[in-house]
């Protein structure tokens, strides 16, 4: 019996210890799990601060740059001014201290800026250093620089324009015609007299006509039926018509994004999700998010429809029911939200791969006896909130004119005539792209405002030719 209980307690000791072994071989492999994830999160933390501190470095290196090409254009501008005193610049003679600032399309990410020094000859009166590679530059001319721009000998003189002169010498030139609409094809609801004339009379013709408008709450199509409407619609549809909706569907559509999989936010109206729908671009969000002020405040009952990695760019144009919470979404996506692992919380970085794009820059909307806001103030918004600058795709803008000279074949923007009764946009549009301008007399700006735009030394603003109106540009024998 004695053995017996021996044995018995033997064998109790035994699955004692194995029990034991189990449940300690349990917490063992518990503690080695929770090892692996604290190393792996450390890891992890490790390679963002990496990142950072590489990110910094890099801002250093851009920072030193910009400091030394600083002081190399303040040096030439010097020199300029000083030569310019000692021997005023004549024809022929080159002049170094241009500043470009250019924008391109070419691959991921689908658009950049770059800075360059180019040579321009201030004696010419043409529009040197606009285009280059292919490459549209927006150039300002440190060797024209004042005390308040050009020097009034580089001033260009506008030239009058008659029929005459227009079928002889300018007309074989220009081989596509880009109108602004109100004020230079209708005026108040009712078509400029003569205006549904010369469109006919380039249209015979073989000329190519395009119509550029800041409007993004309209479709081209709609738009088009308007233009109808004032009898145009023989030789104008929709796919004339240009406007910052399509041009920025373009955009996103050549890039890099939809074949990456990545979404768009959208703040904006109908047109912008029809131009985007045309071309299969995934958007979200239609601007109609309801929005809790007393919630809206607190992180917690703060929640965005995707991951910030999923979306590739925010699209923000006029949108009558944008409030607090889209503006919030936009913001964020255009931001990148890391979490510490200890704290879990958020760290704020600029989120560069999310593209931003705004329509226009008008404060205002045209509406009578009402100041009706623009696309601007949601724009603002948006940029304050998240750091970023956007891309302004609007009329004088390059996007739009590189969208029109793939539109319609052009590689030399001195064959397109730019037509417009403003001098802050449309003669801007051509001063900046290199096109050739017409001021038309129908409603905003006349003589006296070219005139006092010369002894201000606004070259941009002073347009190469103006006119009473169009109809004055068809030939006598066209109206018989």
């Amino acid at each position: 019996m004695l053995i017996f209980f021996i044995i018995l307690h033997f064998f109790s000791i035994c699955l004692f210890s194995c029990f034991n072994f189990m449940v300690t071989q349990e917490a063992y492999d518990r503690v080695v799990e929770r090892r692996d994830q604290l190393q792996a999160a450390n890891a992890n933390l490790t390679e963002r601060f990496n990142d950072a501190q590489r990110e910094i470095e890099h801002l250093r290196n851009q920072n030193a740059v910009l400091i030394n090409t600083n002081a190399m254009l303040v040096g030439l501008l010097r020199d300029n001014q000083n030569m310019q005193q000692q021997n005023p610049p004549q024809s022929g003679q080159c002049l170094r201290g241009i500043l470009c600032l250019g924008w391109l399309v070419e691959g991921p990410p689908p658009y950049q800026y770059m800075h360059q020094l180019q040579l321009y000859d201030p004696g010419q009166q043409q529009n040197f250093g606009r285009r280059s590679n292919g490459k549209n530059l927006l150039c300002i001319s440190s060797s024209r620089s004042t005390s308040s721009g050009l020097t009034q000998s580089s001033i260009k003189k506008p030239q009058y324009l008659d029929s005459r002169k227009f079928r002889f010498e300018l007309l074989d030139n220009i081989d596509t015609f880009v109108f602004d609409a109100d004020g230079v094809l209708w005026l108040d609801e009712n078509e400029i007299g003569g205006s549904v004339s010369f469109i006919e009379y380039i249209a015979k013709l073989g000329k190519k006509i395009i119509i550029l408008t800041n409007n993004a709450i309209k479709s081209r199509a709609v738009y088009a039926n308007e233009l109808t409407g004032f009898g145009y619609g023989r030789y104008i549809n929709g796919d004339n018509v240009v406007n910052p909706a399509a041009v920025i569907a373009d955009l996103i559509h050549r890039s890099a994004l939809v074949n990456k999989g990545k979404k768009v936010y959208l703040i904006g109206s109908q047109c912008l999700k029809y131009e985007l729908d045309v071309l299969n671009i995934d958007y979200f969000c239609d601007g109609t998010d309801l929005v809790d002020i007393q919630s809206s405040s607190n992180s917690q009952a703060f929640k965005i429809e995707e991951h910030p990695d999923n979306v590739g760019a925010v699209v923000v144009g006029f949108d009558k029911y944008c409030n607090v919470l889209n503006l919030m979404k936009a913001a964020n996506y255009l931001k990148s939200i890391y979490l510490t692992f200890l704290n879990k919380t958020g760290i704020h970085f600029l989120n560069e791969d999310c593209l931003f794009f705004a329509t226009t820059e008008e404060e205002t909307c045209p509406c009578p006896n009402l100041t009706t806001i623009g696309a601007a103030p949601l724009v603002a918004a948006v940029k304050t909130a998240s750091g970023r600058e956007p891309l302004i795709v609007g009329k004088s803008s390059a996007p739009a004119f590189e969208f029109i000279c793939r539109l319609c074949g052009v590689d030399d923007p001195r064959r397109i005539l730019m037509i417009g009764d403003r001098l802050n946009t449309e003669v801007k549009f051509e001063y900046d792209n290199g096109l050739r301008t017409l001021l038309v007399f129908s409603q905003c700006h006349g003589l006296d405002v070219i005139e006092d735009g010369i002894p201000q030394s606004r070259d941009d603003l002073v347009p190469e030719f103006y006119a009473e109106c169009l109809g004055a540009l068809i030939p006598k024998s066209e109206n018989n």
